[in-house]
């Protein structure tokens, strides 16, 4: 009795798709065109952002003070980059310029990265309240965004190099509080330890 059900059935999908075949074909074929433009269009942006870093890559190492050829979404990562960069390298005048040039938008992760580093230039020379000024401006938006911790940390430096440990101990112990499980916890309680 199974069998005949089998092949009962059997024939039945065997008309269906010869009375519909050429329905069967044009759904087929539509089909395949959408998986072959999806993978088309995945290709491309693949490839598109892979020049894109490349460029970026090339306008870093080039160090070009034209940027106009990057894509808008690469010029604040080119700048906050490039500053970096300098910074490391002691060129702090340079990196100031670069980040005064650099396009910013309230808010988002390179604005608060472009204060950090605006922060930093002023820690190095040595202008702590300065530095603190764009530190606190960091600390005040609190953004979900950006590991602002480490805000915290460098308040704390600033306060430790002004000669006020209990300042210092109070944003080194904030970030061991609130942000127990961050890699900068662990500088953090390293920092309160020598305070100790």
């Amino acid at each position: 009795m199974k069998e005949d059900e089998f092949s009962h059935a059997f024939f039945r999908l065997l008309n269906f798709t010869r009375k519909h075949k050429r329905e069967i074909i044009t759904g087929l074929i539509t089909v395949l065109i959408i998986i072959l433009g999806f993978s088309g269009f995945t290709l491309w942006k693949e490839y598109s952002i892979s020049n894109q870093n490349e460029l970026l890559g090339r306008y870093l190492n080039s160090r070009k003070s034209d940027v106009s050829e990057l894509p808008g979404k690469w010029k604040p990562l080119y700048y906050i980059e490039s500053a970096s960069r300098l910074i490391e390298n002691g060129k702090l005048a340079e990196a100031e310029r670069e980040l005064q040039t650099m396009p910013k938008k309230k808010g988002d992760f390179f604005y608060y990265k472009y204060l950090l580093l605006c922060g930093e230039i002023n820690f190095q020379r040595k202008d702590f309240n300065k530095a603190l000024q764009y530190y606190k401006e960091i600390e005040n938006a609190k953004p979900e965004n950006f590991p602002w911790e480490i805000t915290l940390i460098r308040m704390g430096d600033c306060y430790l190099k002004m000669n006020k440990p209990d300042q210092a101990k109070y944003y080194y112990n904030r970030v061991t509080i609130d942000f127990p499980d961050s890699y900068f916890s662990i500088d953090a309680q390293n920092k309160l330890n020598k305070l100790q």
